[in-house]
């Protein structure tokens, strides 16, 4: 077999002309806003800006910015920590719950139409790959 062909033909159906739409729809979700929201929703424990920063591999620059952002649409708060008052712990807000809300859907609902272009077993046969390739 052929792996690296096949990933040469994969990059090509992905990369097509016709498929601007869903590398633009894809890139907008993962801009930073979305995963910052997801991990401050996800997370069991008080999350710092740094731990951002170190959970997505980027710059604390950069996830200050995307928290900037965050804090204008009023999708997140900041607070002093209460083990340490110099530190910040950030929290998601019920408009940035909301708002990850419409876009997970979004997601959803995108996923699923490709999906419902193949069969219900070749679409099973996909993402018990994507779970193999994955995780």
């Amino acid at each position: 077999m052929n792996y690296r062909r096949q990933a040469e033909e994969f990059y090509h159906i992905l990369a097509n002309n016709n498929n601007v739409k869903i590398s633009k729809f894809l890139d907008d979700g993962l801009r930073g806003i979305y995963v910052i929201l997801r991990i401050l929703r996800d997370s069991k424990t008080e999350i710092l800006p740094g731990d951002i920063a170190k959970m997505m591999g980027i710059s604390t620059a950069r996830v200050a910015v995307a928290l900037k952002t965050l804090e204008k649409k009023g999708y997140i708060s900041k607070a002093p920590a209460a083990y340490d008052g110099r530190k910040i712990v950030l929290k998601i807000t019920p408009a940035g719950l909301q708002a990850l809300s419409e876009r997970e859907s979004a997601v959803y609902d995108f996923i699923e139409s490709f999906l419902k272009k193949v069969s219900a077993s070749e679409a099973q046969t996909f993402i018990d790959i994507a779970k193999k390739i994955f995780n």
